[in-house]
């Protein structure tokens, strides 16, 4: 597998796993507008975390492993901050929600 296509798989496995976290606890989220801010605040910084542990991880193992222990769970998270901020939007807007 090259190089693109495993960065592909990791990106696109991390968005499900996101995802996933997001419909499978429906009762964790933002419960105010200030909440639903904040998430999406840190969805916007949390992917500044991945270059510096990726390059820490990448002295102890090799690349692969590095990708999938650092990039990984950052996109996860950020992936699930997003859509915990936006069931709280899709709720106030009239959707409907797990709540």
């Amino acid at each position: 597998m090259g190089l693109h296509a495993y960065l592909l798989v990791v990106v696109a496995a991390a968005g499900l796993v996101g995802l996933w976290i997001v419909a499978r606890l429906p009762k964790v989220g933002p419960t105010t507008t200030r909440g639903a801010a904040l998430c999406f605040v840190l969805a916007w910084a949390i992917p500044g975390l991945a270059p510096p542990l990726l390059a820490v991880a990448l002295l102890h193992l090799p690349a692969g492993p590095a990708v999938l222990a650092t990039v990984f769970p950052v996109l996860a998270a950020t992936f699930a901050l997003i859509g915990l901020a936006l069931r709280y939007v899709v709720g106030l807007l009239g959707g409907h929600t797990a709540r």
